[in-house]
């Protein structure tokens, strides 16, 4: 894939207006200087969602209603502090955390454990990251990234959010591999949509066999690997609901008190078919066979950076051309999703950004304001587009800039966008 930046130097007057307060001491009076600003922390919030309705409870499932979140590094090292879950609802918050950082949510209720893969593209400094829900379809997202992300660091097994030794080398191609080959929440939505194309295939089936329907269900928008994302997902759903440690139900290991079984769907011959499965080494290979081929969306991102001296910057505009083999995720009411775009993890706090896209041109136009503290010299933000081609061109421009009094700065400087 070939991305390459045009710089374009700093033109016109100043669009983004930041007023700094001045004043000076009488009488030979010194005051201590403030003290630094802090660096923008992150708060992930979202709700936990263990098993209540979705088939048969095992015998011995949790009846212990305390559900705890912790935070985690991909190779298992705690961050934060954990906290607990609303009883009622399942919502929780995680604050302070530091952003552009890989997390895997762990959350647990009596013996029972639920876990989802956060990737650092969408931690955003200064900003609360939503609707992070932790769930049994989660779960099953991070067992495919595990199963990919093995591979990634060249390990035979890996256990995301687990303690594992790995080295730099092999985080940082983990790292990379969670944004081009797994898009976790992207995951999650192709399973959650497979399963609502599943039950309505199942319905008419049903509905075919009673003498209510003749016509036969749309196949089409289904695959076997599609197919077996959801058998993931349900052998996902028979661990947690016997209190069964996950990688131990992926082993083929049986639990003797709770067995399991899932119900195994198979695609052929014009229908879908389920049947109630033991879990066992075999049954969990062939599906993960299958599932660790799962590859997302193609996805690029934009690294914005700027060049301009230490603590000179304090607002800057920036227009991004999109190539036609590029597009920008808009939300339901037609503006940027701003979750795509995302400050870089070194700005401080109190740190604004806004977008807006006009499609006509298709230009997303971006403004960064560094509120009472001066923006980072170097990475400023991440943009992540989808594509449809693999050689894209961006074309970035700076459209204004402004100092700590409003002004527009007299030096000019450049805007470089790179790959990530």
């Amino acid at each position: 894939m070939k991305i390459q930046g045009l710089a374009r130097i700093l033109l016109g007057a100043a669009l983004l207006g930041l007023t700094a307060c001045g004043g000076g001491g009488g009488g030979g009076s010194t005051t201590s200087p403030p003290p630094p600003p802090a660096k923008a922390t992150t708060t992930i919030s979202g709700t936990v969602q263990f098993p209540t309705s979705l088939g048969k409870r095992a015998a011995g499932a949790t009846t212990d209603p305390t559900i705890v979140v912790q935070a985690y590094t991909l190779d298992g090292v705690t961050v934060g502090s954990p906290v607990q879950a609303d009883a009622g609802t399942g919502a929780f918050s995680i604050p302070n955390l530091p952003p552009g950082v890989d997390y895997v949510l762990k959350s647990t209720k009596g013996q029972q454990v639920l876990k989802k893969l956060i990737e650092k593209v969408t931690v955003a400094p200064g900003a609360t990251v939503q609707g992070m829900d932790v769930s049994e379809v989660s779960t099953t997202a991070v067992v495919i990234a595990s199963q990919k992300l093995a591979s990634a660091a060249g390990v035979t097994t890996l256990n995301l959010g687990e303690p594992t030794t790995l080295t730099d080398t092999q985080k940082s191609a983990m790292s990379s591999a969670i944004f081009t080959d797994v898009a976790p929440q992207t995951l999650e939505q192709t399973i959650t949509d497979t399963v609502a194309k599943v039950q309505q295939v199942l319905q008419i089936q049903t509905a075919i066999a009673q003498g209510q329907d003749t016509a036969p269900p749309d196949l089409s928008a289904l695959t076997p690997q599609l197919v077996n994302l959801v058998n993931m997902l349900n052998i996902v759903s028979a661990a947690v609901s016997s209190n069964t440690d996950v990688n131990q139900v992926l082993s083929g290991t049986p639990n003797n008190q709770n067995p399991q079984q899932f119900q195994q769907l198979s695609l052929g011959n014009g229908s879908l078919t389920q049947a109630t499965t033991a879990v066992s080494a075999a049954s969990v290979s062939a599906v993960a066979v299958s599932t660790a081929q799962y590859t997302p969306p193609p996805r690029v991102a934009l690294d914005i950076s700027t060049n301009v001296a230490a603590n000179t910057l304090y607002g800057i505009t920036f227009d991004v051309v999109l190539p036609a083999g590029a597009s920008v995720a808009l939300d339901g009411s037609g503006k940027p999703d701003m979750s795509k775009i995302t400050l870089a993890s070194g700005v401080l706090s109190g740190t604004m950004i806004s977008a807006h896209y006009t499609p006509e041109t298709r230009t997303l136009r971006v403004l960064v304001a560094g509120g009472s503290a001066a923006l980072p010299t170097g990475k400023l933000a991440t943009l992540v587009f989808s594509r449809s081609s693999d050689s894209i061109t961006f074309t970035e421009a700076v459209v204004s800039t402004s100092d700590s009094n409003g002004s527009s700065l007299t030096s000019a400087f450049t805007l470089s966008g790179a790959s990530s």
